[in-house]
């Protein structure tokens, strides 16, 4: 093999994690999960219920963010990003099926030391030279999850207590564009964690000889869909409510706590369904394996239908989830009335949001930590 194919091969093998679902998928998940908030809040609180449904089109743009103004930010804000879009499970787990009391972290201490721990196993030892560097390796998308919904029940906590100080127009105003603002956000990585490649190691299909998979799963295939696609996510997520399937009776109160929790259900669920995905690509998609190249496949549009289910389903899934983290926000904040709807600015490109939970350990035996 020559050194300039080898260099093409090995570039796409280190490639990190690719968008998720791509601009349509995340735009549909957002706006779904409008109308199914909107569907909640009816009863509780109209204006509330109003306010998600007339804004959707923004929280659905402001979905695309992180894939699009803050991947093409500086090198610092591409690094920061890039580790919350995803969770690489073995690397957690040590290749063990995870187990959500045994296995999975509840804070970035505990990262740390399950990644330790796998790095007792070789194999699903996370790549790099120290903790750091491991920790972005195995991505950390559920406490990014906790973050923003921390994030929307303070705003939401603010308005609350702007209301009773009858605070000016302006100072409501702008607590609405955090809301809206986290909101969005929060919509993006949800929906990450509902796409199965984006909690495994082997999230392109490389280990398997069917590399390209991830892309052709999220996008190419989601993109060849009618516009109906929309309204039959909406309706089976209305009808089923997919995301209260995954839960326990632990979960039912809303808290920081719990919605780590409830994220950790919904990787669990996703990564299950890794090699449900993977058939339907041997079966219907793939033309030629291959662990060197990206693997030949039929175009996206001939077998559209047989990945249909899977990826309606796994919308689905995102946007039920999603509606459910706003509306315990909502509770968590203490049912905060909305007596003034109008919002401030329209966020085109908003500043990249730091993230605040990797909070510096001591590892007194880092160095020794190696792969």
């Amino acid at each position: 093999m020559s050194r300039k194919i080898l260099a093409i091969c090995l570039f796409l093998v280190v490639q990190p994690q690719v968008f998720a679902w791509g601009e349509r998928g995340h735009h549909l998940v957002t706006e779904v999960a409008a109308r199914l908030v909107a569907d909640r809040f009816a009863s509780d609180d109209a204006a509330w219920a109003e306010f998600f449904q007339q804004n959707e089109l923004l929280l659905a743009h402001l979905s695309n963010v992180p894939d699009i103004v803050w991947r093409s930010g500086d090198q610092a804000v591409r690094s920061a990003n890039a580790p919350t879009h995803y969770v690489d499970l073995e690397y957690l787990t040590g290749g063990a099926k995870p187990d959500i009391s045994a296995h999975l972290p509840t804070d970035f201490e505990g990262w740390q030391n399950a990644i330790e721990k796998s790095c007792q196993q070789p194999k699903f030892c996370a790549p790099g030279p120290d903790m750091t560097a491991k920790v972005a390796k195995t991505g950390h998308a559920p406490l990014r999850v906790q973050q923003f919904y921390n994030r929307l029940v303070a705003a939401m906590k603010r308005l609350q207590q702007l209301e009773k100080d009858e605070a000016s127009a302006g100072a409501f105003r702008d607590t609405i564009d955090e809301i809206l603002l986290n909101a969005g956000l929060l919509s993006h990585f949800v929906a990450d964690l509902a796409n199965p490649y984006h909690t495994t190691m082997d999230y392109d299909g490389w280990n398997r000889g069917q590399g390209g998979i991830h892309n052709y799963f999220e996008s190419q295939i989601v993109s060849t869909y009618s516009l109906g696609l929309r309204a039959e996510v909406y309706y089976f997520a209305s009808r089923q409510k997919p995301a209260a399937s995954l839960m326990s009776s632990s979960d039912t109160k809303s808290s920081s706590a719990s919605v780590l929790q409830k994220t950790w259900r919904l990787v669990l669920n996703s990564h299950s369904l890794l090699d449900q995905v993977n058939g339907l690509d041997r079966k219907y998609s793939l033309l030629e394996v291959s662990k060197l190249k990206p693997a030949e496949r039929k175009p996206a549009a001939a077998v559209k239908g047989q990945f249909y289910p899977m990826i309606m389903r796994r919308l689905a899934m995102a946007s039920d989830m999603l509606s459910s983290l706003w509306y315990g926000a909502w509770i968590e904040a203490g049912r905060p009335p909305l007596n003034k709807q109008r919002r401030g600015d329209y966020p085109v490109s908003p500043e990249f949001v730091p993230v605040d939970y990797l909070s510096s350990v001591s590892r007194p035996n880092d160095s020794k930590v190696t792969h």
